[in-house]
């Protein structure tokens, strides 16, 4: 009887809990000192490049918790289903949205391995720079002030959220988003 209510039962969305996290990840890409102060172009690829930054940190700031693995399944859900519509908003047809959301899985998973190894360094600088200039600045000659800024802000944005219970950050804790 339990197998006929899960098939045939409308499902819950269960990962609705992540919601006010992923909009305060969605909210802190849209800081408009990224595009001014790090140089980076207001350009959907840069805004993207932006949001998988935050979401790598938001998402390694779980994982430190270590029981965490279905939030993080859940957060990752909702990446996927935000960014599948804003595929399809730009006309991006169904023969193709999955090939663009495996490239933007890729682009977070790479996002994910540099900064949890990065963030161990010491120092992270280093590191962290050359990803910068490799991923975010592919193409771009940003000065040096604005790649040690957006290095000084990774850093910073990953110390908030290290901060704050992780509870509180999954019902919208949103004080790790301001700037430094």
């Amino acid at each position: 009887m339990n197998l006929f209510k899960k098939l045939f039962s409308p499902r819950v969305n269960e990962n609705q809990m992540m919601i006010p996290y992923y909009r305060n990840i969605i909210n802190a890409a849209r800081n408009a000192d990224f595009y001014s102060i790090g140089e980076i172009p207001d350009e959907l690829d840069h805004r993207f490049d932006i949001i998988t930054i935050i979401m790598a940190l938001a998402t390694l700031r779980l994982e430190e918790d270590g029981d965490k693995d279905q939030e993080m399944v859940y957060l990752t859900e909702i990446f996927i289903e935000d960014m599948d519509g804003q595929l399809r908003e730009l006309g991006i047809g169904d023969m193709v949205v999955g090939k663009h959301i495996g490239r933007m899985m890729s682009a977070l998973g790479g996002r994910l391995t540099i900064f949890r190894a990065a963030l161990n360094e010491n120092p992270p600088e280093p590191m962290l720079s050359e990803a910068l200039k490799r991923n975010l600045y592919e193409g771009i000659e940003p000065s040096d002030q604005a790649i040690k800024w957006m290095v000084h802000q990774i850093i910073a944005m990953s110390a908030r959220l290290k901060q704050i219970n992780s509870a509180d950050l999954i019902a919208g804790d949103d004080s790790w988003i301001k700037a430094a």
